[in-house]
């Protein structure tokens, strides 16, 4: 398990539990159930959005189109990227079973049964590529969007957190690209 910084003080309330790691050992906790219910709502809208959009395998033609389908991949990897975190040790072998990993919006997938290690962190690289390839040209107007730069950080995390020697290697080149996308002034 990754984090990106530490938080060592005991003071965020109910939070605190999920920032060490304790909360999401026990399912009947309610602190585990709230970034349970969080991120899978986030995978909600994204399939919502994908499926509006005309699925997982189109790229639509309209420039606007295409970037809301980048930002709505880029989302759902994001949310299945922290509920790996929060609710799997490592990847370990790829076997392992983790959590459920929906693609489509509901009703047409309920209650899956909880997929592979490998099965959720294959998804969340496609996705993530497809976005990355989705945002080409797209220019964020705030903070609140994605762009193809943010899709590129969310796919180093990704294959960080998988951990092969040739996902380091793209790690690798995907933070070079990051970089020369904001040169020093």
């Amino acid at each position: 398990i990754q984090s990106d910084m530490v938080l060592g003080a005991l003071n965020y309330n109910w939070y605190s539990g999920v920032a060490r790691y304790q909360a999401t050992t026990d399912f009947t906790l309610n602190a585990a159930y709230i970034p349970w219910r969080y991120y899978y709502r986030q995978v909600f809208g994204a399939n919502t959005i994908i499926d509006v959009l005309g699925g997982n395998d189109v790229v639509p033609t309209d420039a606007t189109n295409k970037a809301t389908m980048g930002q709505a991949k880029a989302m759902r990897a994001y949310a299945y990227l922290y509920l790996s975190q929060l609710f799997a040790e490592e990847y370990g072998t790829g076997n392992e079973k983790i959590i459920p990993l929906y693609t489509q919006p509901a009703p047409k997938q309920v209650n899956l049964p909880k997929s592979t290690t490998a099965e959720v962190w294959n998804q969340m690289v496609k996705d993530l590529t497809d976005a990355i390839s989705l945002l080409e040209g797209f220019q964020r107007g705030s903070k609140d969007q994605i762009d193809q730069n943010v899709a590129k950080g969310l796919l180093a995390y990704v294959l960080a957190a998988r951990g092969t020697q040739q996902d380091w290697q793209q790690v690798e080149t995907l933070t070079a690209d990051i970089m020369a996308a904001f040169p020093k002034t």
